[in-house]
């Protein structure tokens, strides 16, 4: 009889550590599907210019990670998305190298009726060109704005004139949150990763 009770006894603990071992198995499981759905849920916030608070607080409930600043900053509203930028980047650029032009007038050896033509109707190379002038950097910027390239988009637009850069502040401003985001998101997905 007393072995017939150990017996059970020890199936007892046998099932209960199955059970505890089969919980925490649930559980890790039920949190990786949550931390994966919460960042799936930004990431479409991010790619369709949406605020993601909620997929965010569901990733803040259920890890114990610092999460990065632009994370956080954006998740009310998101940020523009990468069509956005695209869209709105000629007419900026358009405006930009138009004040440019205006205030340094024509170039050495331009002729001044091409030069004031150019400035009116705010002809520009759509073709990235070499050079150093406002209207070859635009062009390289445009070009890595339409592959999606905001970072090398950003660097070029850096070494316009000042003039050119305030024109183009608002959508300077909205590409660096953009890319803030996507860095953010990166790093986020590592760390996790790691976990």
């Amino acid at each position: 009889y007393k072995r017939q009770v150990q017996s059970a006894s020890a199936q007892i603990e046998q099932t209960k550590a199955k059970t505890e071992k089969l919980q925490k198995t649930t559980d890790a499981r039920a949190r990786t599907g949550t931390i994966t759905a919460a960042l799936n849920g930004i990431r479409a916030a991010v790619k369709n210019g949406a605020g993601y608070q909620t997929a965010l607080s569901d990733l803040i409930t259920t890890t114990e990670i610092d999460l990065p600043k632009a994370l956080k900053a954006h998740a009310k509203d998101g940020v523009a998305q990468l069509g956005s930028l695209q869209d709105s980047f000629s007419p900026a650029a358009r405006a930009s190298l138009r004040a440019i032009r205006m205030a340094e007038g024509p170039q050495t050896g331009e002729n001044r009726l091409v030069a004031f033509l150019k400035t009116q109707f705010g002809v520009r190379s759509l073709e990235p060109q070499p050079g150093n002038s406002a209207e070859a950097v635009l062009s390289r910027a445009e070009a890595a704005v339409t592959r999606g390239d905001l970072n090398a988009a950003l660097s070029e637009l850096s070494t316009l004139p000042q003039l050119g850069q305030d024109h183009l502040q608002d959508w300077i401003a909205a590409a660096q949150s953009h890319v803030a985001l996507q860095a953010a998101l990166a790093e986020l997905s590592n760390t996790l990763r790691g976990n």
